[in-house]
């Protein structure tokens, strides 16, 4: 069986679970601070809040759903980086590879750290694809893990 990637570390790196934690935890904290914080509550504004950070919660639980089934069923795969940058704290990896000979471009969202940088270094990555979805990829790279 292969082996799950900390939850932290997907945070820490897919810019998409992220967004949606970091995001959602504002909100939240919105939405808290409309329904106790005021002396007269606006309730429609505070039940706004809470439905997109409830929302965006489903969203991130989805995500950590998508990239540990990756891990499981995904088959490691050579990949070579044409394109990689960065904005602000996001960044975007372009990669292509080949599986059952289709050469096939893909990308994934990163969040802009020590690791992430370290990629504009390196040309050749490892990265496991999805057999049922070969566009779908996530870069071993940056979880250290091995299959």
């Amino acid at each position: 069986m292969k082996e799950n990637i900390k939850i932290s570390k997907m945070v820490y790196n897919d810019y998409f679970v992220f967004g949606a934690l970091t995001t959602g935890l504002v909100l939240l904290a919105i939405f808290l601070y409309s329904l106790f914080g005021t002396t007269e509550p606006e309730l429609t504004i505070a039940y706004i809040f809470g439905g997109i950070s409830a929302a965006l919660f489903v969203f991130m639980i989805i995500r950590l759903f998508v990239l540990n089934h990756l891990i499981h069923v995904g088959v490691e795969v050579k990949a070579t980086i044409t394109a990689i940058y960065f904005y602000r704290g996001r960044g975007k990896v372009s990669f292509e590879y080949s599986y059952e000979k289709q050469v096939i471009k893909s990308g994934w969202t990163i969040v802009r750290n020590a690791k992430t940088r370290a990629l504009r270094d390196i040309k050749d990555i490892n990265i496991l694809i999805n057999p049922d979805k070969p566009k779908q990829a996530i870069i071993l790279n940056i979880f250290e893990i091995s299959q």
